[in-house]
């Protein structure tokens, strides 16, 4: 029966020279655990929600210890942890390993982070009289120090890394596949790290004739078997890590590895190596120095003196919305808070497309960036008038803001409906002729993929990917909505996964190439990476400015 409490930490040091393995010990009073099994922790870093699984490395009369690998930033921050600390932490989890009692001879292959998964089954297989063999494999001679832990248990091993070792390099599976040649078959293996190394052993063993049990490592949600999230196929039906593992039988066991990604070519250099160019349909196009967009409505020329230095590495700069004649928004309070992100209802105040001639463009020029305009009306005739106002000016490209309610069409936004986009695409086009033509869609569209095919098919360059989501926030205290118009656009980090699907979807589904600008959620360059290799050829960044 697993119990969740919070855990006071009575040890914490790294153990090799490197610094990327760390024992992280807790008081747990009367630790009723077997070997194989796990508990969870909290996580440390507040924008992840689900509980880290780690197995049990060793265990005392009132105190436990995990042997962690530095992987990512919770890893990083459990490393941290000193003596006294407190942390949420849940278990035992998993089946207990089931041991032969026949079987005399155990060979147990660790690599990676799944070392840890090894420590607590070797000391009870010496500790019963198995003879029990230990080889582990490191990226680096240096992180062979853990090798002491099986060691000072009376326990053999044998350690091999892969780079940087004088005696010889290569994976653990070299010395398995020594070892076994004599074995003929008479050893049981246990072994867990990467996925690529569970395949090899794996392989090894049934070619040798050994029985092999794989310590499987998945992310986990509930820990308990509700969500189904941490499956592993085995025997064609789908199991449970947390349930019916983490140990497996491996000659049924789906290993699937995922291809290492091809290396990078190193591109020319040159003085704006970040260089990109977007090319329209009727050869216009938009150059850029860095593949950065400010996002609309994010950066306007009012906060230019203190953050003159944020536009470094910035490609060129979406003004805010623009309408046919100025606007003064919607009543205060306009923005609040949500979990990774914000809701705003500003309601696009702006100086109108006067303003943006007159007033805007010359103070935007200084920063010698292509400045892209963004448009929108109430009715497609308000386009073609600030299309025309614009038509003789410097700007770069043009953003139609399409997530705006029609009021022709009974406050429908006009990115729903296509046959409207076709009209407005055709019309500005023809105004614009010699300007970079992109289109920013509302995200709730349940025709996407129509609404673009028709703004190409009107002679549209971009599409701009995504806007902001509609929500409402609620203050318990006042009962009342924490915006004044009660409804706005949410935006944050927490938007990042789903706009990252519609440029997929976007740059895969469609019979015809359009230049994708991805946004939403896009905080850090892991943010932008994705967008990236989604198929956004540019990024803007909007809440995180």
């Amino acid at each position: 029966m697993n119990k969740t409490f919070v855990a006071q930490v009575c040890g914490n040091c790294f153990v090799d020279i490197n610094r990327q393995y760390f024992l992280l010990s807790l008081v747990w009073p009367n630790p009723d655990f077997q070997p194989g099994q796990f508990v969870r922790l909290d996580s440390l870093i507040p924008k992840k929600i689900m509980m880290r699984p780690f197995s049990v490395f060793e265990i005392g009369n009132d105190w436990i210890t995990l042997l962690i690998k530095v992987v990512g930033e919770n890893t990083r921050e459990y490393s941290r942890l000193e003596m006294h600390d407190n942390i949420m932490v849940s278990g035992p989890y998993g089946k207990p390993l089931a041991f032969d009692e026949k079987v005399e001879n155990y060979i147990l292959v660790g690599g990676g982070s799944g070392i840890g998964a090894l420590g607590f089954p070797a000391k009870h297989l010496k500790n019963t009289r198995k003879n029990v063999k230990v080889i582990l494999g490191f990226h680096h001679k240096d992180e062979k120090a853990l090798a002491g832990f099986f060691k000072n248990w009376g326990i053999p091993v044998e350690c091999i890394a892969e780079k940087e070792d004088e005696d010889r390099c290569g994976p653990a599976t070299l010395i398995l596949e020594e070892k076994l040649k004599k074995d003929c078959g008479r050893s049981t293996i246990i072994a867990c790290g990467p996925r690529a190394m569970l395949k090899c052993v794996s392989d090894l063993a049934q070619k040798n004739g050994n029985k092999c049990i794989i310590g499987w490592e998945e992310t986990m949600a509930c820990g308990t078997g509700t969500c189904k999230g941490c499956a592993v196929f085995h025997k064609g039906k789908a199991r449970l890590t947390c349930k019916d593992g983490p140990f497996f039988e491996a000659g049924n066991l789906n290993i699937q590895i995922i291809p290492p990604a091809p290396p990078l070519k190193a591109s020319k250099q040159t003085n704006y190596p970040f260089r990109t160019v977007l090319h329209g349909q009727s050869g216009t196009k938009l150059e850029l120095d860095y593949p950065i967009l400010t996002g609309s409505g994010c950066f306007d020329i009012e906060s230019d003196e203190d953050h003159e230095t944020l536009l470094e590495c910035i490609g060129g700069i979406v003004e805010k919305g623009s309408s046919l004649k100025p606007k003064e928004g919607n009543p205060a309070p306009r923005i609040c808070e949500t979990p990774y992100g914000m809701i705003n209802s500003i309601g696009l105040q702006n100086t109108g497309s006067d303003g943006l001639v007159k007033t805007k463009l010359p103070m935007l020029r200084k920063f010698k960036k292509p400045v892209i305009a963004n448009i929108f009306g109430s009715e497609k005739k308000e386009f073609i008038q600030i299309a025309k106002r614009i038509r003789n000016t410097d700007i770069a490209a043009v953003e139609l803001n399409v997530s705006c309610p029609n009021v022709k069409k009974g406050g429908m936004l006009f990115g729903y409906d296509p046959s409207i986009l076709f009209e407005i695409g055709s019309a500005v086009r023809t105004i614009l002729a010699d300007k970079f033509l992109i289109m920013k869609l509302p995200p709730g569209a349940t025709n996407t993929n129509q609404a673009i095919s028709a703004f190409y098919d009107a002679g549209g360059d971009a599409v701009s990917l995504i806007n902001t989501l509609p929500g409402m926030e609620i203050d318990v205290e006042t009962r009342r909505p924490k915006v004044a118009n009660n409804f706005g656009g949410m935006s944050g980090q927490f938007l990042r996964p789903y706009s990252t699907k519609l440029i997929y979807q976007a740059c895969t589904s469609l019979p015809f190439k359009i230049n994708v600008i991805g946004g939403g959620g896009v905080c850090n360059g892991n943010d932008a990476l994705q967008h990236f290799l989604a198929g956004a050829l540019v990024v803007f960044v909007g809440t995180e400015l």
